[in-house]
């Protein structure tokens, strides 16, 4: 019996699998739109997961950009989180390696701007 592998969806996920799968010269087919240019409002990404796609995508490192401050509104109030120490805490950086052994931890916390990353990945 001759099986084939589909992926549905086109979003990150599906785009990575379809990567590793082709990387690996495994025939595939991936179901669904390609990616808007919309905005990502609303999604966020852990450290390791942001440090996991540089390291899994260093050919779009172009699109990964040094975080160093976030803003968050609650109500009139203004949360500022400056990320420039954190980025380089010995204990983040432990914790992010015990999570994900083998990860090359960035010195600096990172942002991803997923409208292009995700155009261009496609």
């Amino acid at each position: 019996m001759n099986k084939k592998i589909v992926i549905i969806g086109a979003g990150l996920t599906g785009i990575s699998i379809s990567k590793s799968l082709l990387k690996n010269r495994i025939p595939h087919v991936l179901v669904g739109p390609g990616p808007n240019s919309l905005p990502k409002l609303g999604e966020s990404m852990n450290p390791e997961g942001t440090t996991e796609l540089l390291n899994f995508y260093p050919e779009f490192k172009n699109r990964f950009y040094t975080k160093k401050l976030t803003i968050i509104g609650v109500g009139k109030n203004r949360i500022h989180c400056n990320f420039s120490a954190l980025g380089r805490s010995p204990i983040l950086r432990s914790v992010l390696k015990f999570v994900s052994p083998g990860l090359k931890v960035p010195r600096d916390m990172i942002h991803i701007d997923r409208a292009k990353f995700d155009q261009e990945v496609f």
